[in-house]
């Protein structure tokens, strides 16, 4: 993949990955848009295989609700966030897997703490430690496809 393919690639990923964004949301859409409402019965299901749904963990207003819970949306908006400034600012070095690890100690320690009853469930902290794991996930994703590149271009004979 030469680096112009690359340059289309990017804006496309862009825009899918807002449209995955947006569809967590489309639930609230759906009484603006009445034909939404296919579109809302696939996300149901699709969202479900990369999320367990659980009602009380859902971003929720009035009638309706996300389709992934608070820490799943965090985590969706992280990478939207990265992606976003990604686009204007060059990624130049590789991104060390302590920042990953670092990023994700908030998420893992919520976690820890609400399956040992420390305290009760948190869509702010979920919310919260989800976006940072995101975004350090996703800068260090793009600096792998970044690192792969480079050496696809640079290993021609």
């Amino acid at each position: 993949m030469n680096s112009r393919n690359y340059r289309i690639i990017k804006p496309i990923f862009y825009f899918l990955s807002i449209i995955w964004l947006f569809g967590i949301f489309i639930e609230w859409a759906v009484p603006f848009f009445e034909n939404l409402i296919y579109i809302n019965l696939i996300a149901d299901h699709t969202y479900s295989l990369v999320c367990h749904q659980e009602p009380g963990k859902l971003i929720t207003s009035g009638l309706y609700s996300s389709k992934v819970c608070a820490r799943c949306t965090g985590i969706y908006s992280g990478a939207v966030l990265s992606n976003t400034i990604l686009f204007f600012i060059k990624l130049t070095n590789s991104i060390n897997i302590k920042y990953l690890l670092l990023a994700s100690l908030p998420m893992l320690l919520d976690i820890l703490f609400y399956n040992l009853n420390i305290y009760s469930y948190s869509k702010l902290i979920a919310f919260g430690s989800g976006i940072l794991f995101g975004s350090a996930g996703f800068f260090y994703i793009a600096s792998g496809m970044n690192n792969f590149i480079y050496e696809l271009e640079n290993s021609k004979p």
